[in-house]
């Protein structure tokens, strides 16, 4: 059921390539590839430091919930849902969308842990990590999808964004096998 909710969605997904525009459910964005994605993040985080990639962190976050709480609006699948499967729902989109493939580890009412092995922000970081010549990170760098993610639960739970806190625990940028994310409800 929340699957065939999501991937009927997938016909009001428009890219122009030409433009650099994103079009999804009647709303228009930019649309960086990941891969020039990375480079800007880099610069932002050497410019602002953890606080500026918190705020885009927060913002990413504010952002998401807007727009899927438009798109899902009048759909009677996601207003039928349970939270767990508004969850697998959002999880879907994700991966439409193009940011991987996420599984949850653990999910109880106030905590859970997602993960994946193919995030293409971390991936794309680590080919550019190559050209660019940049260090194997110290510290996690998947600010957007943390963001996304909050989005997400926040939305799925009927919470507002600030009651969801999303923090990535493990990141392929820094060696990790995977990228994971804790996430706190409440």
């Amino acid at each position: 059921m929340a699957s065939e909710a999501v991937f009927g969605l997938r016909g009001q997904l428009t890219l122009d390539e030409k433009n650099g525009r994103i079009a999804f459910a009647g709303q228009t964005a930019l649309y960086l590839p990941h891969k020039f994605l990375t480079r800007w993040l880099v610069e932002v985080e050497q410019a602002l430091g953890i606080e500026g990639m918190l705020l885009l962190q927060r913002s990413t976050a504010e952002q998401f919930y807007s727009m899927q709480r438009e798109l899902f609006k009048g759909s009677t699948e996601w207003l039928e849902a349970s939270p767990t499967q508004r969850l697998e729902m959002g999880l879907t989109l994700l991966r439409i969308e193009g940011w991987g493939r996420f599984e949850w580890e653990e999910i109880t009412p106030n905590r859970g842990r997602v993960w994946t092995r193919n995030n293409t922000l971390a991936e794309a970081y680590l080919e550019n990590m190559q050209r660019w010549m940049w260090p194997l990170r110290e510290t996690p760098f998947c600010w957007l999808v943390s963001g996304r993610l909050q989005a997400l639960v926040a939305l799925a739970s009927n919470l507002p964004v600030s009651e969801v806190r999303v923090t990535e625990r493990a990141c392929l940028t820094v060696g990790a096998d995977r990228c994971s994310f804790r996430v706190e409800v409440g």
